[in-house]
């Protein structure tokens, strides 16, 4: 899916509209792959206050009705060495959802 400069840049600030309000939520999946890594609520949401449109990746279609798009950003990391998978999910413009939050390549421990 094709997503211009001007969209990241407007979704970039409908995350950062969020998130002034308290608007940000953190899915119980997103926050149990954060703890695995040390990663507390606190640390979610500065990643996100750090986000460019140089770490956008894509836009995929939602797999559940409630959302209007869901945006990945791959932001650098050093701990572990290499790229940080966040998915964003929409809700108009009102609430975004953290529906993941892990570095590149994690297996859950529940899965092959």
């Amino acid at each position: 899916m094709n997503v211009s400069r001007s969209d990241i840049l407007a979704f970039l600030e409908t995350v950062r509209s969020c998130r002034r309000a308290g608007h940000v939520r953190i899915a119980e999946k997103a926050r149990e792959e954060a703890a695995l890594h040390g990663w507390d609520d606190d640390d979610v949401y500065l990643f996100l206050d750090d986000l460019a449109v140089d770490d956008f990746h894509r836009r995929e279609a939602p797999r559940h009705g409630a959302f209007d798009a869901i945006w990945v950003f791959t932001p650098d990391i050093i701990e572990p060495e290499g790229y940080l998978w966040i998915r964003l999910a929409q809700q108009g413009t009102t609430v975004v959802v953290v529906v993941s939050f892990h570095p590149e390549n994690f297996q859950p421990e529940d899965e092959p």
